[in-house]
């Protein structure tokens, strides 16, 4: 199939969405400090292994880095956003 490979970029980019959109909420959350942080944490660790593998899929190789075609990794999106505007 012709640019199968993209349906990945969609799929990780919505789950980075996700988990921005969950850590701006987790403050007003009814759970404790401790409780919070293990969230946090576990909510970072997923959002940067989503980064890792559009990485390596989407981002040039270092090792063979053409610097004619090199226009970085990917783009990098701390912010949820919860509505199409």
């Amino acid at each position: 199939v012709i640019n199968s490979h993209l349906f990945g970029w969609n799929v990780y980019y919505l789950g980075i969405n996700n988990i921005n959109l969950i850590l701006e909420a987790l403050p007003g959350s009814p759970f404790n400090a401790d409780q919070q942080a293990r969230i946090e944490g576990e909510l970072k660790f997923l959002r940067a292994l989503n980064y890792h593998n559009l990485a390596r899929v989407f981002a040039f190789d270092p090792k063979v880095r053409i610097a004619s075609l090199d226009r970085g990794g990917v783009p990098l999106v701390l912010k949820g956003v919860s509505s199409p505007e």
